[in-house]
């Protein structure tokens, strides 16, 4: 159909046959190919959404051939380049996709900027904790504690009784340090789980920033006895510390 009459639309579902017949390679040829098409003057045009979508089908092809981070993050910028301001929720989407490669490739700062643009554009009511654990987790690779804190907070009150979120909370208090907070808070996550190696681990080293080195080695301990593998090492390190 397409050798007969090249219209656009011939190209995107050859794209999307080879896509579904897991030929990534040759289907990113196709849809990288209709999404730099020049702009028709028979009236065809296609709209700025169309062609935001041929872009990510381009990136997600290529990614999936085994393609270059860079180059996919690439042609997802060119997707958003299509959309308008004030984004809707298929443009939202666009951010949340090259946010989660900018996470992958360790680019966090630049991550957060496009989850911010997502729950902007979507809204924190319709976002549930995976989102705002996804964010936590590259801001706290970024140092940006209080935002991290703030979103570690926002998954917890989606998921209340999700304790790995709990533990998360804690981590994220001890890497800013918060040391007394932290103390404060994995004591009480201790009177309602008292068998929690990651737990104990955790008080014992802020027990140690805080100089309170009695009451560390106890909680250090205590981990190791619940089978942290780890915990022994800091036991090592306070006792070659005169607090």
């Amino acid at each position: 159909a397409y050798a007969l009459n090249n219209q656009g639309f011939y190209l995107l579902q050859q794209g999307r046959c080879l896509f579904a017949d897991k030929q990534y390679k040759l289907a990113y040829e196709k849809f990288f190919q209709l999404a730099s098409q020049p702009t028709p003057n028979d009236g065809t045009e296609w709209s700025g959404k169309a062609k935001a979508d041929n872009w990510f089908y381009a990136a997600r092809s290529l990614e999936l051939a085994g393609g270059d981070s860079l180059q996919v993050i690439a042609l997802i910028d060119s997707a958003i380049s299509q959309c308008q301001k004030p984004y809707d929720q298929a443009a939202a989407q666009f951010f949340l996709e090259r946010g989660q490669r900018y996470h992958r490739i360790n680019e966090l700062r630049k991550a957060v900027n496009d989850y911010n643009v997502y729950e902007n554009t979507v809204g924190p009511a319709n976002l549930g904790a995976e989102f705002y654990y996804l964010r936590e987790q590259a801001e706290l690779g970024s140092r940006m504690y209080q935002q991290a804190l703030d979103d570690i907070q926002s998954a917890i009150l989606r998921t209340p009784n999700d304790l790995g979120l709990q533990i998360e909370q804690a981590i994220v208090l001890l890497r800013a340090g918060l040391y007394k907070q932290c103390v404060e808070y994995c004591q009480k996550l201790l009177q309602m789980h008292n068998d929690l190696a990651d737990i104990y681990k955790i008080k014992g080293i802020a027990h140690g920033e805080l100089k309170q080195k009695q009451q560390a080695v106890a909680c250090l301990t205590k981990a190791k006895e619940l089978g942290d593998d780890t915990a022994d090492s800091y036991i090592q390190k306070l006792s070659l510390i005169h607090i």
